[in-house]
């Protein structure tokens, strides 16, 4: 299920690939995840505007320093983004720890509240982006 999946998402982008604007020289993989850590930004915005809660190691903050904080996030992912999707090499290796602290933190809020669900679902999309990156097709042309 999850090949299938992956398969019919990476052909619909590969597709659309010249009517994005991309260069087919370009590993697809690498803008398909500056693309996500864009639209990353764009709901992080979203989150700041409306005043959602913020959480660091699994602790809630208050509304203005959440605010603060997915400002801060939004605008560390643009930058990854655009670095990604033009190919720095300096955004690939900054976005390693980046998803790690994003992932730490975000398990943070469920080994500290204690849902199990939350975990499993975790663990669950680990095993997808390990199937994912595992595919070397899906990162070279």
């Amino acid at each position: 299920m999850v090949n299938g999946i992956a398969d019919i998402w990476i052909s619909i982008l590969k597709n659309n690939y010249r009517m994005l604007g991309l260069d087919e020289t370009k590993p697809r993989g690498i803008v398909i995840l500056g693309i996500l850590i864009g639209l990353g930004a764009i709901s992080q915005l979203f989150m700041a505007i409306t005043g959602t809660n913020a959480y660091f190691l699994g602790h809630s903050l208050n509304m203005t320093l959440s605010t603060i904080v997915y400002i801060f996030y939004a605008v560390v992912s643009v930058v990854l983004a655009y670095g990604m999707i033009d190919l720095k090499r300096s955004a690939l290796y900054l976005s390693i720890p980046w998803f790690l602290w994003g992932t730490g933190n975000g398990i943070m809020i469920y080994v500290v509240i204690g849902n199990i669900e939350m975990l499993a679902d975790a663990a669950l999309s680990f095993i997808f982006l390990a199937h994912i990156l595992s595919r070397r097709e899906y990162f070279v042309n």
